[in-house]
């Protein structure tokens, strides 16, 4: 292997310089030469590329001494992790920029125009409702039955008659179907909400697709 190193210092330049230009044109005649600048800012020439300074930048040289290549330094784990972090930032906005595009293809084959979109909300909230009104039926009706099983049981109570097993069981189940019609009212009443907010979303993004902006 051939190497030559330039000192940094320019009197010692200036007295190496005569047998540099000798030793690189004997490289050059011989084939491939490299130059590097180290991390002290030390100049090197040399036909091939010691280990220890492998992770330093390099231009390669051909017969003429012109540059014909550049291999860029190694890069450090910090740029490494920052490249990292960019290239994961971009593919997340990219795979937001496709979900978004997707989404307002589907909402433009869905919803041609505003009041297909209200038709579909009010249909929606419609059936909503009338599920919550049975259910608020059904409650009422049920607490009636659980008024009167409980009458009987007191009115047995009173006269000092033990309340038999079945009608305690009965008054159980009633309780255990009222507390389920409950529930099933409260569950619709959040999803009547949540639809009317979903569809507010779809609106809003609509009109813009669309360049609307009527209010309903």
């Amino acid at each position: 292997m051939t190497r030559y190193r330039i000192p940094t210092r320019k009197r010692l330049l200036r007295r190496a310089l005569p047998w540099l230009l000798l030793a690189v044109s004997c490289s050059l005649s011989a084939g491939t030469l490299y130059k590097w600048v180290d991390a002290e800012g030390n100049v090197h020439y040399s036909d091939t590329i010691p280990p220890e300074d492998a992770r330093y930048g390099r231009t390669l040289l051909n017969e003429e001494g012109l540059p014909v290549e550049r291999v860029a330094p190694a890069k450090s784990a910090e740029e490494i992790a920052r490249e990292r972090q960019t290239r994961m930032r971009e593919e997340e906005e990219r795979r937001r920029r496709e979900e978004q595009e997707a989404q307002d293809r589907q909402l433009l084959n869905t919803f041609h125009t505003e009041q297909d979109l209200f038709h579909s909300r009010d249909s929606k909230l419609t059936a909503i409702d009338q599920l919550v009104g049975i259910a608020e039926a059904r409650m009422d009706h049920l607490r009636l039955q659980l008024d009167e099983k409980r009458h009987q049981a007191a009115e047995l109570e009173r006269r000092g008659e033990a309340v038999p097993p079945e009608l305690e069981e009965e008054i159980r189940t009633l309780n255990e179907q009222i507390q389920r019609s409950r529930q099933l009212v409260e569950e619709k009443r959040l999803e009547r909400r949540q639809v009317e907010q979903e569809y507010a979303g779809y609106l809003k993004r609509l009109r813009e697709l669309l360049g609307t902006g009527s209010d309903r």
